[in-house]
């Protein structure tokens, strides 16, 4: 990671975190923009900020390459920009539209079926580093040219120079920390950030656009195909190959490509394996040589629906991307051996595929029946044997009440990621959404929950005479107060969960300066 880092072009060092002075700077534009009018009260509430967390980089080891580089992610949740990032990615997302784009695997073997490209060339262009090599600056101007086409025009309320302003609050203003250090990304955007993929698609369509505009029709791909920064294509000739690649290389200084031509007539483009035969194409699911064939385990605790749901996701993957029912059959049989190695008896793995093949071909009946029964979603630790119990007990109650409702648990797990720490913890002062305690060498105490910053939090109590231990400091000028080193109780990112929290904690402890003694009423726990 450090290697990343060093690069000056795309990041620099900072002496000090300046999130929590961002964040007043952009709740001030914010409101600015609501007085303007220029934001609805939804959108405002959508996206003004109560916290600013310190995102944190991170890396993902890319198993599947050479020397195994690391992809950093860039773990951006809590921080003042995240909600105004989505905001803005979800309202432009009609601009990573194109003609050219996959949805996924199932999208590309459906585009290849009934094409006759058997007497074709086939590559595929990868590009290296999308992410961190995108041309911020430029590609914002592409957004603004895509929206504001003529000049008097607004989108959302909002005109050409404070929507440019926005998204550069959203890409362009985070400081990070890695390793006890601050940075600041120049330029490029990193994976992680809610706006990634809306300018990654926006700029790679610029790519594509531009690189078909300036080949001739000759060289042109038969079938171009893109998903994210994979491009399958499908060429008249290797002459054709060259000549495009050569022009999609040159579109801009930033992006480079890698590419690969099929090797005696087979090459991949995703988890597809396609394969030139003398009348057509076969397809099959690829498995990349670091494939270890590691799922699951038959013995793992965990519920044994997640168990058939893995043997169903497998065989559906399986059967959506072979094109042929004998490569179907073959691809099954992988299946099964593969979940035979992880333990799975033969038996419930051809159970699965037969309920799988029926339900596949079987007729669907449309549901028209207005009192259709409506879900209601519930999540419970997982257990053992005893939490089916505890779901068919629920059940029968819910059914006795007569409500026209389904209850559908969720049983969660105890992963074992969670117990291995890959992401930098936030200072302590600066965590958000807990129970936090404040002790006084008196011996009294006060509880309280936040959603913003506990520092902020802490200088209130410090400084506000409305709060109750600014007013005990004052009444008592030789007690002391350990501000420096708040006890967090807990932490929870649901508002009312947190509320809850905070109620049982003062129930428990009986702090002597708080006033109300619950945040939220306990019937449950006081009966």
């Amino acid at each position: 990671m450090m290697d990343i880092l060093a690069n000056k072009q795309k990041f620099k060092p900072c002496s000090s975190d300046d999130n929590l002075a961002n964040l007043s700077k952009f709740q001030n534009h914010i409101r600015y923009l609501k007085k303007a009018e220029a934001l609805s009260d939804e959108d405002y509430l959508r996206i003004h900020p109560t916290s600013a967390t310190t995102p944190t980089l991170y890396g993902l080891p890319k198993i599947h390459k050479p020397s195994t580089p690391l992809r950093p992610i860039l773990s951006s949740c809590g921080s003042f920009n995240h909600a105004c990032a989505t905001w803005l990615s979800s309202s432009l997302s009609e601009l990573r539209e194109h003609y050219t784009n996959i949805k996924d695997t199932f999208a590309f073997t459906t585009l290849l079926k009934g094409k006759s490209i058997h007497d074709k060339i086939l590559a595929t262009f990868d590009v290296r580093d999308l992410f961190t090599n995108i041309p911020v600056e430029f590609t914002i101007s592409l957004v603004l040219n895509s929206i504001f086409q003529q000049s008097d025009t607004s989108f959302n309320g909002l005109n050409n120079r404070r929507m440019k302003k926005l998204l550069h609050w959203a890409a362009t203003t985070t400081t990070f920390q890695f390793n006890e250090q601050y940075y600041k990304q120049i330029d490029g955007i990193a994976m992680g950030s809610p706006i990634a993929p809306l300018l990654a698609d926006v700029f790679m369509n610029y790519v594509v656009d531009t690189a078909l505009k300036s080949t001739t029709t000759k060289n042109k791909p038969e079938i171009l195909c893109r998903y994210v920064d994979d491009l399958f294509l499908v060429f008249p000739s290797k002459t054709a190959l060259h000549g495009f690649y050569k022009n999609i290389t040159s579109v801009h200084p930033n992006i480079t490509f890698s590419k690969e031509e099929e090797q005696s007539g087979t090459i991949h483009f995703l988890d597809v394996m396609v394969e030139k035969t003398s009348v057509g194409i076969n397809t099959c699911t690829y498995r990349k040589p670091t494939n270890t064939g590691l799922y699951t385990k038959w013995e793992s605790f965990v519920p044994a629906r997640y168990k058939r749901n893995l043997v169903l996701c497998l065989l559906n993957r399986a059967y959506g991307i072979a094109n042929s029912y004998i490569i179907m059959h073959e691809e099954f049989k992988k299946v099964k051996k593969m979940l035979g190695a992880n333990g799975y008896p033969h038996n419930f793995v051809d159970g699965c595929i037969k309920g799988f093949l029926n339900k596949k071909h079987q007729s669907k009946v449309l549901n028209n029946d207005s009192n259709e029964e409506r879900y209601v979603v519930a999540r419970l630790p997982f257990l053992g044997p005893v939490s089916y119990n505890i779901a068919r007990e629920l059940g029968h109650f819910v059914h006795r009440t007569g409500a026209n409702i389904r209850l559908r648990l969720v049983h969660e797990t105890n992963k074992l990621s969670r117990h291995f720490l890959i992401k930098e913890r936030q200072e302590h002062i600066k965590r958000t959404n807990v129970v936090y305690r404040l002790v006084c060498n008196c011996g009294a105490s006060y509880i309280g929950e936040t959603r913003r910053n506990l520092a902020v939090r802490i200088k209130e109590h410090r400084m506000d005479q409305k709060s109750e231990v600014c007013r005990h400091i004052l009444s008592n000028p030789t007690h002391k107060v350990n501000f420096a080193e708040p006890e967090i109780l807990d932490a929870n990112q649901d508002r009312v969960r947190l509320l809850f929290l905070e109620s049982l904690f003062i129930q428990r402890h009986e702090p002597e300066l708080n006033i109300d003694t619950v945040s939220m009423p306990l019937r449950l726990f006081n009966t």
